[in-house]
């Protein structure tokens, strides 16, 4: 799955499939100050990418790819890198994205942020792939790149959803109808005969609007996953105080009609506010130092 294609589920022109997911807190995500303690890889090769060829995959890089006990990205910016450590596998967990603090980086290291680099490993045994792409690979970027990082909260513009006047209009999950998406067990276990995953869409009618279908979503996972797509610069935070799941059928056209559709339909609201908001801060890092002769690629052929 990749998850970066799942960041904006909400634009007017094109609206790709919602998908949502358990919520985790704030602590599920690495820490910068600290050293990682992780199991790390035995074998270890950075080398920079040629910044006049072009990428592969695009400005994103390569598609990560792992094996057992093995990790291979192609050259990936240094940005990509340090949001698969911090955010995306933090801790050696797959997060969802709305969850996600703002990153930001000081003028010393910006001009690194872009830089590409490919980075292939060798783990003795074979951890899984979360761990290689979180926790393993914080190790390297502290060790060869002299990364070093904080976080901080800072209080900023948020909207609060909020239930409207005249109450909410959401329809409680029924037990047995389907199976819930769980974050905390990925990938999901298989399905028993008969049963059928809870589904999540976001589909095109025959009248051009824009259907969004979801069954058991808790309120929390609304607001992770959906509405932080509204505006990137205004924090959704979940006021509403309705537990348990909900599934619910949304139709609009384009961003005011899905706010509208909010309220008219599933009797929520948005409100300005301030709140708190979590940042990582990059502070230092450094073109990464160079190779040791062990180093996967540096290692003499054996003769023929």
């Amino acid at each position: 799955m990749n998850v970066y294609a799942l960041l904006v589920l909400l634009t007017i022109a094109n609206s790709p499939p919602a998908i949502f997911y358990k919520s985790l807190s704030v602590s599920a995500f690495a820490d910068p100050q600290s050293k990682s303690n992780a199991t790390e890889f035995d074998v270890v090769s950075v080398k920079t990418c040629d910044p006049n060829a072009a990428a592969p995959g695009g400005r994103g890089g390569g598609p990560g790819a792992t094996s057992p006990g093995r990790l291979r990205l192609e050259c990936q910016p240094l940005s990509f890198l340090i949001q698969s450590v911090y955010l995306t596998y933090a801790n050696g967990h797959l997060n969802p994205p709305g969850t996600y603090p703002t990153v930001e980086w000081s003028k010393e290291s910006e001009r690194l942020k872009w830089e590409r680099f490919t980075i292939e490993a060798k783990a003795d045994g074979t951890p899984p792939s979360a761990v290689m792409q979180g926790s393993m690979l914080q190790a390297i970027l502290e060790d060869r790149f002299k990364l070093k990082a904080h976080y901080e909260t800072r209080e900023v513009p948020v909207y609060e959803l909020v239930v409207a006047k005249g109450g909410s209009k959401l329809t409680p999950f029924k037990p047995g109808a389907c199976v819930p998406f769980d974050w905390n067990s990925y990938p999901p276990p298989p399905l028993e005969p008969g049963q059928r995953r809870c589904e999540s869409s976001t589909l095109k009618d025959g009248n051009g609007n824009w259907v969004l279908t979801v069954e058991a979503t808790t309120l929390d996972d609304m607001v992770a996953d959906l509405l932080h797509g509204l505006d990137p610069d205004r924090p959704v935070v979940n006021k509403t105080g309705l537990t348990g799941l909900f599934s619910f059928r949304l139709v609009y056209e384009n961003h005011d009609d899905f706010v509208a559709g909010l309220k008219n339909t599933l009797g929520l609201e948005l409100r300005a506010a301030k709140g708190p908001h979590r940042f990582l801060v990059i502070d230092h890092v450094e073109r990464p130092t160079p190779n040791a002769a062990s180093a996967i690629g540096n290692t003499p052929r054996p003769p023929n």
